[in-house]
């Protein structure tokens, strides 16, 4: 990849390397618009150079300005074709997973007993010590459904010429904000409007001169609560960026002695660099690949307690 920061950036091509991919514009006419608008003074073969290893993602319903930006209409990213892969995926697997359940007591081969046994996972230990068994049942396919979401675009990330969807803020805080919404509108549907708002007041015996307290409180809490999606949307956010950008470093220090050597400096430190960045991206791919399941986890888990906090009495 010419440019390590565009696989966490979403844009509107999928990046190979360029020995698979020119364009091979003949002529001006050949060039995308926009391009053309972009860069009205780049030449042809400035074009067939710069756009080597880029394949743009049709755009039928919008016009863009650049390969980043939208300039009018809704446009198809990266991002947006990898989270319709990840959504298909989750259903191809788990429409199996119930046609085996449904011609037999338990499903047969390692996918699908692995399958089941994280859907085993997230409903026992993370759905029911939250929310009790009484209404955990209720949220397993929800929470089922983000878990998967995050680790297949976790790990769909760790492929060359993919992208990492999680590591955009607006993924992860629609995520977060779905949370948010099913823990608010399952909060006013058990307790009612009056019910979930005085909720945030906390139950305390307070004398008459100190008890506007409570409303302070009250304010605090409610502060809290978007404070806590927030930091859902921006942790999982944060960590997969950095997890890419620490891997993008590690792999620069070859581009660094390649680059120093080609300018006559010295051979050793290529013979240093390259070994340094195999055996270094290396272990940290393997980290990486932990991460992206605790990611998965680390979200599941705190949307089922922001969820058990908006329909339990404190």
């Amino acid at each position: 990849m010419s440019s390590p920061v565009l696989h966490i950036k979403d844009s509107y091509f999928f990046e190979v390397p360029r020995s698979l991919y020119r364009p091979n514009y003949e002529s001006m006419d050949d060039v995308p618009g926009f391009l053309h608008e972009a860069h009205p003074h780049a030449t042809l073969q400035e074009f067939n150079a710069e756009m080597a290893g880029k394949i743009l993602i049709p755009q039928p319903f919008a016009k863009l300005k650049n390969l980043f930006e939208v300039e009018s209409g809704l446009a198809i990213s990266k991002y947006m074709l990898i989270e319709l892969l990840v959504a298909f995926l989750i259903f191809v697997f788990f429409f199996g997973l119930k046609k085996a359940f449904d011609s037999s007591s338990s499903p047969r081969g390692r996918v699908r007993n692995l399958l089941e046994a994280m859907v085993g996972f997230v409903r026992d230990q993370l759905a029911r010590p939250a929310l009790g068994k009484k209404d955990a049942d209720k949220f397993v396919p929800y929470l089922l459904t983000v878990f998967f979401f995050v680790l297949g675009c976790n790990l769909i990330g760790m492929f060359p010429f993919m992208g990492t969807a999680t590591s955009d803020l607006a993924v992860t805080g629609a995520l977060a904000f779905v949370t948010f919404f099913i823990g608010t509108y399952a909060g006013i549907k058990k307790m009612g409007v009056q019910g979930y708002v005085m909720n945030f007041i906390p139950h305390m015996d307070l004398p008459g001169w100190i008890s506007p307290l409570k409303y302070l409180i009250m304010a605090i809490e409610i502060l809290g609560t978007v404070i806590k999606h927030s930091v859902l949307a921006i942790r999982l956010f944060a960590n997969m960026v950095a997890g890419h950008m620490v891997l993008a470093g590690i792999l620069g220090t070859v581009i660094i002695a390649a680059e120093t050597m080609a300018h006559g400096g010295p051979s050793w430190q290529w013979y240093v660099g390259a070994p340094f960045a195999v055996v270094g991206s290396a272990l940290f791919s393997m980290l990486e690949l932990l991460v992206a399941f605790l990611q998965a986890y680390v979200f599941t888990m705190l949307s089922s307690l922001f969820i058990s906090s908006s329909i339990h009495h404190h």
